[in-house]
């Protein structure tokens, strides 16, 4: 985000006026315990197969973040100019690829767990001093 005041006081350069290519990050997540390596692998053949993908620009895959139960990364990829016009399919096209890719080598795409602990000695009271509690009654 650039404030409103950079545009009236400063210059602004815009990197991708006198190009028409852009660069996108696709995000996904993979479980903990994956080979960050195979990953990489997989999303950089995933990125091969898109049709959208620049050829004289590498790609990249990025681990960008630690989530609560997977690792997050980024399939960073300059597409078409073409491709710029048509974001929801350039989407779709990646995020197929990526989990065809995954289901080649064997990755699961995480989802998400919640454990959820249960001390029971309170209830055990409160049962005990009252006989209805917990049970169904009429």
């Amino acid at each position: 985000m650039v404030p409103n005041s950079k545009f009236i006081n400063d210059n602004v350069i815009n990197w991708t006026l006198a190009e028409a290519n852009c660069r996108i990050h696709i995000r996904f997540k993979v479980p903990y315990g994956s080979d960050v390596d195979v990953v990489t692998q997989a999303g950089l053949e995933a990125a091969d197969k898109v049709p959208y993908t620049l050829k004289d620009r590498k790609p990249g895959v990025w681990l960008v973040d630690f989530g609560d139960s997977s690792f997050e990364l980024a399939l960073v990829v300059w597409i078409t100019p073409e491709a710029v016009k048509r974001p929801g399919a350039v989407q779709a096209a990646y995020n197929r690829e990526i989990a065809s890719a995954l289901r080649k080598y064997r990755i699961e795409v995480p989802v998400p767990q919640r454990e959820i602990r249960l001390h029971t000695n309170g209830l055990r009271e409160l049962v005990q001093s009252n006989p209805g509690v917990g049970r169904d009654q009429p």
